[in-house]
């Protein structure tokens, strides 16, 4: 796991339960919380690409997965085969990010 800050952490496991209540103010202030407090730890980012997913902002999550790569984060495949990317599996720009074939 990364070196996360703790305040970041606890921000967007409420920003995720937010956004899965429907409550979607509050997922995107934890979530930008979430960012604010220690936005450039690869696993935070993949965390808020999760929850920007689930709140349907795929463009926003792709770009924030990108990010989250080219900080560190150890492994490109394994976003392609987690529940919460679903959404935006097909997308032609989440696929290129693992190198996945069409």
């Amino acid at each position: 796991m990364g070196t996360a800050k703790p305040d970041a952490s606890k921000s967007l496991i409420l920003a995720e339960l937010s956004a899965f209540l429907g409550k979607r103010s509050e997922a995107q202030a934890c979530l930008k919380g979430g960012l604010a407090a220690d936005g450039d730890d690869p696993y935070i980012l993949l965390n808020a690409a999760e929850v920007q997913v689930m709140l349907g902002q795929a463009s926003q999550a792709v770009e924030t997965l990108k990010k989250a790569l080219e900080r560190g984060y150890p492994d490109p495949f394994f976003p392609v085969i987690m529940p919460d990317f679903l959404p935006i599996r097909k997308s032609p720009e989440f696929r290129a990010l693992s190198n996945v074939p069409d």
